[in-house]
């Protein structure tokens, strides 16, 4: 009997290691075989332009795409390993600055609540439950910001996003930009789905503008904005 049980155990080891083997393998297929984002080839579908620098290291990209000016770059930030004062390592983040093309929306500082932003900064409440504890929201113009926020498909889309978890990206509006960062893409999907959905935000935000608050007479349409430029280290960010 306990001959059996040994086998047993010998056979039962067996499979186990040998499915485990067989999952790592599997693993680093994957990964030997995945094609990184190709940025020069996105941006070609896109009808952006393409620029790289530091010998590729660091990419950009900018234009305008379905009305939405762009820039979508890499960049570099020296973050700290442990502790303020501790070792630094640098990280390449993936960012997305979108402009909301409509000259209505007004000007606005939109991010993420935290306890010391609350205490520090001068947050305008939009008697929204939901959207008042999530956002820290900064305006000259209070009215008009509280109309657009609490309109059904911005409300919808800010708790889409700002609720995501950090890890998939981080979220801020700032005058009339919304600023997106992430870990770089693994693809060419990855990137392009990114890129959809920051643009679909800006275009929410536009639609609504327009809707709220554009005379009845036709206004110009708005001149394409100077998109500041990354810096490597990520400036603000």
């Amino acid at each position: 009997m306990a001959s059996v049980i040994f086998y047993f155990f010998i056979f039962v080891v067996f499979i186990v290691s040998n499915a485990f083997f067989a999952i790592i393998c599997i693993y680093i297929a994957k990964g030997l075989l995945q094609k990184p984002a190709q940025w020069d080839q996105v941006a070609a579908r896109l009808g952006l332009t393409y620029s790289d620098r530091r010998r590729g290291k660091l990419k950009l990209m900018t234009g305008t795409y379905q009305s939405v000016p762009l820039k979508v770059a890499t960049i570099r930030k020296y973050e700290p390993l442990s502790g303020a004062s501790g070792p630094r390592k640098t990280r390449t983040y993936l960012t997305i600055q979108a402009w909301f093309p409509s000259h209505h929306t007004p000007a606005m500082s939109v991010q993420r609540q935290t306890t010391l932003k609350k205490l520090l900064g001068r947050d305008i409440k939009l008697d929204d439950k939901a959207l008042d504890k999530l956002l820290l929201i900064e305006s000259p113009g209070p009215k008009a910001v509280r109309r657009l926020l609490l309109h059904p498909e911005v409300r919808a889309t800010l708790l889409d996003c700002f609720r995501r978890p950090k890890s998939l990206g981080t979220y801020k509006i700032e005058g009339n930009f919304v600023y997106f960062t992430a870990m770089p893409p693994s693809d060419d999907e990855a990137l392009t789905d990114k890129i959809n959905h920051i643009v679909a935000f800006a275009q929410t935000i536009a639609r609504a503008s327009d809707e709220l608050f554009r005379p009845a007479e036709q206004s110009p349409a708005p001149t394409e904005p100077v998109i500041e430029t990354f810096t490597e280290t990520g400036g603000a960010w």
